[in-house]
């Protein structure tokens, strides 16, 4: 299948129930909606990611160079979550996904739930979906100022620029909020800092032992403990920096991490 370019596709699908009533057959119809995430191509580059103040994490600064990809305008919504899991049936990951409201971030899901939707629009869209690797997060949130700078909008965290404990928005230190609800940075990508910490492919430690888990029909592997990105409503500024990483049990989801998919060229 070609790439899909609308943000919205309607998809119908048809339940057919034959109830026996003499000879009659009675059949059901329903109905809803595929929303798809907003992508944002980035042309891909060389920079310098990581910083000398977190290299006893993993992140020594150096140079890295990407190629071209396309990386969802913001982290996955509950309502592009939840045609994945009526798609394909999968039970929700959270009783609570089905009373929040479809334009919140995706929470409460594993890395391996995380995986298995994007392998699920993959399938759908005929284009190769992912998680993004730590270098192209980090690229995508420096939106082309290069090395050097904390937040994708400079050096300070400022006011009401992002959904942090000490960002003094409306749902600091409280919950996340909907997507989008700040100024995106120049590449036009929203909530690269605070809301949802983000899973990645990336391990936090590359010798960690790995673990597997089969999720509608793939089999899926990585490190015990998953990279997040970004950092979420309950930290400080200094842990949503550009830079910063940390370690999640893969297998372990919570309601302050979310995710945001990346499309390979």
């Amino acid at each position: 299948m070609k790439t899909l370019n609308t943000n919205t596709l309607c998809m119908m699908l048809l339940v057919a129930t034959l109830a026996l009533v003499g000879t009659t057959p009675v059949a059901a119809q329903a109905t809803f909606e595929i929303k798809l995430p907003d992508m944002v191509e980035l042309p891909g580059g060389c920079t310098e990611v990581g910083t000398l103040l977190m290299d006893n994490r993993g992140n020594a600064p150096r140079e890295v160079c990407v190629d071209a990809f396309a990386i969802s305008s913001h982290e996955v919504s509950i309502g592009e979550f939840k045609a994945f899991l009526r798609s394909t049936g999968l039970p929700a990951p959270s009783p609570a996904l089905e009373m929040l409201a479809h334009d919140l971030p995706v929470t409460s899901i594993t890395w391996f739930d995380a995986m298995a939707y994007t392998k699920w629009l993959s399938e759908f869209t005929g284009d190769t979906y992912s998680l993004p690797t730590e270098e192209q997060w980090e690229f995508a949130a420096q939106a082309g100022q290069g090395a050097g700078i904390q937040f994708s909008w400079g050096t300070q965290a400022g006011i009401n620029q992002a959904n942090c404990r000490d960002c003094g928005s409306r749902w600091s230190d409280i919950s996340v909020a909907p997507v989008g609800s700040f100024a995106p940075n120049a590449y036009g990508l929203f909530d690269m800092h605070g809301n949802a910490a983000e899973w990645t492919l990336g391990c936090y430690h590359e010798q960690d032992e790995r673990v597997e888990r089969r999720v509608n029909g793939h089999r899926l592997s990585t490190c015990r403990n998953a990279t997040l990105r970004g950092g979420s409503f309950r930290n400080t500024a200094n842990r949503i920096r550009v830079w910063q990483r940390t370690g999640q049990d893969s297998a372990r989801g919570s309601d302050e991490i979310g995710f945001r998919v990346v499309r390979l060229r």
